[in-house]
């Protein structure tokens, strides 16, 4: 009775040669059949596995590669700023899938200048797609709206009537303070506070034309977010910022073949140099930049400093957004 027992013994023994033979003979990435993850040490089979497996490295996610360039990028910008003479605010914003910001000074008031005129025209067109306002109702040019500086109706006579529309254009394009006037005028000093402040501005004040960078930043975010949903309407305002001059700021800082959507603003009794813009990479609305100042000795300064953040902020994020 204890043949049969051995005869058994023997076809067992006979069978795990087999399959070990088997097992040693697999390819190490295959082992046994198992899925392996290439950073693991393979056993050449479960029997000669060791009793530890080395730890797999850190593998940075997306968002951690985000963070560090931003971090990144905001000491690179802090040290501009601190070489240069006068004070600076600057928000800048990665739009679309990517979620980062960054931010110095970015919530402190500045004297917003013609930058003003940003919010002010995009809320005229969201009023018009509510066909709360008519763009092509004319509104008159009167002495009470007459103002120095930029723009070309200060030599035209007053009695003269444009269309909403194109005191928009001239508001943006030519940064015209009599067009400006006469639209801030039709849309209400409170009513352009309160809408601002919907959007998330914080330090905005219509009243003293001061705004943070940030509460810019919200204006800009809007556009873009409103461009993609109805930019047969609201894209007419990111061509007219795209022909905006002067050009010298931000879009003096990105290569040529980038493009600003742009709106400056400027004001000699503050010593203020602006620039809020959508900066487009492969014709797509990328970031968001604001800089604003104050206390800045010269135009050159002003405008050599606004286009190397403009620069550093554009190097370090194609960055990004090429990852």
């Amino acid at each position: 009775m204890r043949y049969p027992i051995c005869t058994a013994v023997s076809a067992a023994f006979i069978i795990f040669m087999v399959v070990a033979a088997g097992c040693a003979s697999q390819p190490a990435g295959d082992a046994c059949g198992d899925q392996v993850e290439p950073w693991r040490e393979v056993p050449v089979c479960p029997s000669e596995a060791p009793r530890m497996r080395t730890a797999a490295p850190k593998v940075q996610q997306p968002e951690d590669v985000c963070g560090s360039k931003l971090s990144l990028l905001k000491e690179e910008i802090s040290k501009i700023i601190k070489q240069a003479e006068g004070d600076y605010g600057v928000y800048l914003e990665l739009l679309d899938e990517y979620n980062g910001s960054v931010g110095i000074d970015h919530d402190r008031a500045f004297f917003a200048a013609s930058c003003y005129k940003i919010p002010l025209v995009l809320l005229i067109y969201e009023s018009a797609l509510t066909d709360d306002i008519d763009l092509t109702q004319k509104l008159t040019y009167t002495e009470e709206h007459y103002a120095p500086g930029a723009g070309i109706l200060k030599e035209e006579e007053p009695g003269s009537s444009y269309p909403v529309e194109e005191l928009a254009s001239l508001a943006i394009i030519d940064s015209d303070n009599i067009a400006a006037r006469m639209l801030l005028e039709l849309v209400g000093r409170d009513n352009l506070q309160q809408y601002q402040e919907r959007l998330g501005a914080e330090n905005v004040s219509v009243y003293d034309n001061v705004a943070a960078p940030r509460d810019l930043g919200a204006v800009l975010r809007r556009l873009t977010v409103l461009n993609r949903q109805h930019p047969e309407h609201y894209s007419v305002i990111l061509d007219w910022m795209k022909e905006a001059y002067p050009r010298d700021r931000i879009p003096a800082g990105i290569p040529d073949d980038a493009d600003a959507a742009s709106k400056t603003g400027t004001w000699p009794g503050t010593e203020t140099y602006n620039d809020a813009a959508i900066v487009y990479v492969e014709g797509e609305a990328a970031f968001l930049l604001v800089i604003m100042s104050e206390d800045v000795p010269s135009y050159v300064e002003g405008m050599t400093t606004l286009a190397e953040i403009a620069q550093v902020s554009y190097s370090r994020l194609h960055e990004i957004l090429a990852d």
